[in-house]
């Protein structure tokens, strides 16, 4: 019998021995573990769906890449290199292994499949959101702040939706845990790290929406320069104003060479010369008048002139300096940003809103160590780079919009103005709108007496007569005491 079975054996029959049998080892097994507990049981590797299998190496390929830094003294160039650069490419390439963990996750038929996915998707949402939400910025130093702020609400605003998706993700891990013990661990964990995410998916950006303001509140603007009066049908005079600092430019000499150019071109005289420098003694007095009373906040020179010049034109020259970065039509830094410096000129008429038949604002580009010449020059360019500027009105502050509506009695005051710089937004601490009937009167000095205010809540109206009462203004035009009403709206 031996010997027939050995005709079945290719190696031939070995002699009969006491050895034990040799015994195969069994095939490789794997799991999948993170902060040291079981995500995926332990089983051979044959076995494990390509898709965990796929997702667990991404994921690992991910974790490894730690999230770049900002360095705190970064220039505006540094910034946008590092948005562009650096942390654009770096949530990209993370946010393409998170959606295909959440499309496998999505494909998912098994709990432990599905559990798995949502980990792995989850842990790499929650880095980067908190990461993102709390990155910190360089301080302002020379960037702009308007540029700082738009990159924080980028930033945050990436932040809320990779929150927001990690909540999504880590619901699908509960669901995928719930009622089964052995995952109670894995229940708990995302619990916790759903509630962590919370607070950045919730976070609101900016203020509250205000609330909406009550129909029949009116608004108006202040004219830019005040002026007790305004007739566009009586003869225009020009009042330039040059506002540039240093002793390396003489402001008059400015003001001539605009005050020759808009003759030339657009046929406006300046103010007499005699007339301005009375004009600047009545500012520097405070008074309105020769023999008027010192008025409780000194006249600005358009008030007193407008009140001579029924249409006063006002020219106002500024020089401002700033960090800037240039841009190409891929939103690409052309070199490093640089300090620019630029000459604006601004035209409005005293007393009045209407622009009508104005000459153009205009800003030049000045070298940032700009003479006399070269500011002249720059104010005079007929450069077409030279950009139109466009203006706007605030109507608020702190989030809360103020509506003033027009006042009959009033002879040209910036009241609207003062107000504003009176803190009025103060007065409306609380989310909530107040309408307030106002009644004052001011003094021929331009104080401020015999205020009203009813209407809204008791507090906002007591916050708001203080305000009224602390106001100074120039004295009246002709020297009698003027009586107004109106309506002031408070909105937060």
């Amino acid at each position: 019998m031996r010997s027939l079975l050995c005709l079945f054996v290719l190696v031939g029959c070995a002699p009969r021995t006491n050895s034990a049998p040799v015994i195969a080892p069994p095939p490789p097994t794997a799991a999948i573990e993170l902060d040291g507990e079981v995500l995926y049981a332990r089983r051979p590797i044959e076995d494990i769906p390509p898709a965990v299998a796929n997702g667990w190496e991404r994921f690992q390929e991910a974790w490894a890449s730690e999230p770049p830094s900002l360095p705190r003294d970064a220039d505006a160039f540094a910034l946008h290199e590092f948005a562009t650069k650096r942390l654009g490419p770096y949530v990209q390439t993370q946010h393409e292994t998170v959606e295909s963990l959440v499309a496998s996750l999505n494909e998912a038929t098994p709990p432990d499949e599905a559990l798995v996915q949502s980990v792995l998707a989850a842990r790499l949402l929650q880095r980067m959101a908190t990461w993102l939400w709390t990155l910190p910025l360089p301080d302002e130093g020379e960037l702009e702040r308007s540029n700082l702020q738009s990159v924080q609400r980028a930033k945050n605003e990436l932040a809320k939706y990779l929150a927001a998706t990690g909540v999504r993700t880590l619901s699908r891990c509960i669901e995928a845990s719930d009622g089964r013990p052995e995952m109670r661990f894995w229940s708990e964990d995302c619990e916790q790290r759903a509630a962590s995410l919370e607070p950045i998916r919730v976070a609101q950006l900016g203020p509250p929406p205000r609330t909406p303001m009550p129909e029949d509140c009116q608004d108006h603007g202040d004219p830019v320069h005040p002026s007790p009066q305004h007739d566009p049908g009586a003869r225009p005079r020009l009042l330039v104003l040059v506002d540039i600092e240093g002793e390396a430019v003489d402001a008059v000499a400015v003001r001539h060479a605009i005050e020759r150019r808009a003759r030339a071109e657009h046929g406006l005289r300046a103010v007499p010369a005699g007339s301005r420098r009375a004009a600047e003694r009545l500012v520097e007095g405070g008074r309105t008048s020769l023999r008027g009373p010192e008025c409780a906040a000194p006249p600005s020179l358009s008030w007193v002139l407008g009140s001579q010049n029924p249409n006063l034109v006002v020219a106002r020259v500024s020089h401002s300096c700033g960090d800037v970065m240039r841009l190409d039509s891929e939103l690409e830094p052309i070199g490093p940003s640089h300090r620019e410096c630029r000459v604006h000129v601004r035209w409005s008429r005293a007393g009045s809103l209407d622009e009508t038949g104005l000459p153009r604002d205009m800003a030049v580009e000045v070298d940032p160590n700009a003479d006399t010449a070269a500011m002249i020059d720059a104010a005079t360019s007929e450069d077409p780079a030279a950009r139109q500027i466009g203006s706007y009105r605030p109507t608020g502050a702190d989030g809360v919009a103020v509506h003033l509506a027009p006042i009959a009695a009033n002879p040209g005051f910036a009241l609207r103005t003062a107000l504003m710089r009176a803190a009025i937004v103060a007065c409306q601490p609380q989310r909530g709108a107040n309408r307030l009937q106002l009644g004052w009167t001011v003094t021929p000095t331009g104080t401020v007496e015999a205020v009203t205010v009813e209407g809204g809540d008791p507090r906002v109206n007591e916050c708001v007569k203080q305000k009224l009462e602390q106001l100074a203004l120039p004295c009246t035009p002709d020297g009698a005491p003027i009586a107004m009403q109106t309506t002031l709206c408070l909105a937060r």
